[in-house]
Order: C-alpha cells, then sequence, then structure tokens
C-alpha cells in the first residue's frame, strides 16, 4: 500500500506523461504536485518505475536524469540526482545521497549521512553509512560495510535494529536517534504499516535504552 504525505491522499508527485527505457525497463518522469522541503510545485524531477520506488511520506526526492526502478526504495531526506541509478532490491534511507554516475544495487542499503557519488558501484548486501563516502571509481559489494561511526546491529522478531552515534535504523527506516524518541505509534504506523507499529511499541524502550548506553559509553 502506498503512503501519501500528509495523509491517505494527498501525493507529493504525479507522472508527466514522459517515459524512458533502461535495461529494458519503462520509467516514468516525476513532477512535484505538492511542495515539501527543499522542492516546490512544478519541479521536475528524475524517472522512477511505480510509487514503490519512491516515499510519498518524507523529503526524498529523485532529481535530473537519475533512476530509481525494480524494487528499490528512496525514502527519507535522500537525494538522487545526476545519472545515478538505484535498483534491484535497494535501499537508500535517511539523509544519504547518491550523484554523479554512482549504482547502488542489490540487496545494498545506503543510510545516515553516507554519499555514494562519482563511477562508485554499490551491491551484493553492503552497507554504507555514518558519514562515510564511497567515490570515485570505488567498488562495495558482497557482505562489506563502509561506516566511520562505530555501530552495532540487533534484531528484534521483524526487524534488524543498528544504532550509530546520530542514527537508529529499523528495518528500511534510518532517522536520527530524537526523531525515534519523539515518534508515535500513530507514526510508525503511517510510515510502515500497523504490524511495524506494534513490534515498535514493544521494543521502543529497549531500543532506545540500547542507544543512550551506547552513546554514553563511547564518550
Amino acid at each position: 500500500m502506498i503512503q501519501y504525505l500528509w495523509g491517505v491522499d494527498m501525493k507529493k508527485y504525479e507522472f508527466t506523461g514522459k517515459e524512458t527505457k533502461y535495461l529494458g525497463v519503462t520509467l516514468k518522469q516525476i513532477v512535484c504536485v505538492t511542495a515539501f522541503g527543499f522542492i516546490s510545485v512544478g519541479d521536475i524531477g528524475g524517472y522512477i518505475e511505480s510509487e514503490c520506488n519512491l516515499s510519498h511520506l518524507d523529503n526524498a526526492w529523485v532529481f535530473d536524469s537519475a533512476m530509481v526502478f525494480g524494487n528499490a526504495l528512496v525514502s527519507g531526506n535522500v537525494r538522487v540526482f545526476d545519472n545515478a541509478r538505484v535498483f534491484e532490491n535497494a535501499i537508500v534511507s535517511g539523509d544519504a545521497e547518491v550523484s554523479g554516475y554512482a549504482e547502488v544495487s542489490g540487496d545494498a542499503r545506503v543510510f545516515e549521512n553516507a554519499i555514494v557519488s562519482g563511477n562508485a558501484r554499490v551491491s551484493g548486501s553492503a552497507l554504507v553509512f555514518g558519514s562515510s563516502r564511497v567515490l570515485g571509481n570505488a567498488l562495495v559489494f558482497g557482505n562489506a560495510e563502509v561506516c566511520t561511526l562505530r555501530a552495532f546491529t540487533v534484531s528484534t522478531n521483524m526487524h534488524h535494529v543498528t544504532i550509530t552515534d546520530t542514527h537508529i535504523t529499523i528495518g528500511c527506516q534510518s532517522h536520527k536517534i530524537d526523531f525515534w524518541r519523539k515518534s508515535t505509534p500513530e507514526q510508525v504506523e503511517e510510515m510502515c504499516g500497523k504490524e511495524s507499529a506494534e513490534n515498535f511499541i514493544k521494543y521502543k524502550d529497549f531500543i532506545l535504552m540500547l542507544a543512550d548506553q551506547r552513546n554514553q559509553g563511547i564518550k
């Protein structure tokens, strides 16, 4: 089910009608129809395969000739621009950026403040997070992790939870710790669905306690 900005029926973008093909996939150009963040009504964006690729809930945007397709998801405050490609099952979230001719694919995750740019390739089950920079002709693949912050991961009965100095990533949602601290079950349900919201209520205090203890321990 597609979740929309500020309610179930307010989209932040629609399709312009212009299409292009890439790797045999038909991609549709987007245009902003509800102003948000730094995007104004009428701003033309890049290309996505379907609304499942770009969240309507937040400030994420696809610019220029960038493309997001397959089962890939872009959310949070992410910016995908230039000629970047995000595809297959990749997820880019938090405040991350993908630009240049960079590609994020496979089951890779790029989140928090990470940047992937140039001709870089991030694929497989790789994780790029923290304030990491993957630039130039760099290749990150397999089960590699690139992180400038000391992180640890715990698992609930539904999601992996990664905690760093500044962010908590639960499943495909990466946000600052204070965001999760202030989040209500209703907000989480709007982002992720009822089952995830129930799981969040169950583990919220425990996850935040771990984050606080971790960050007190590294000061």
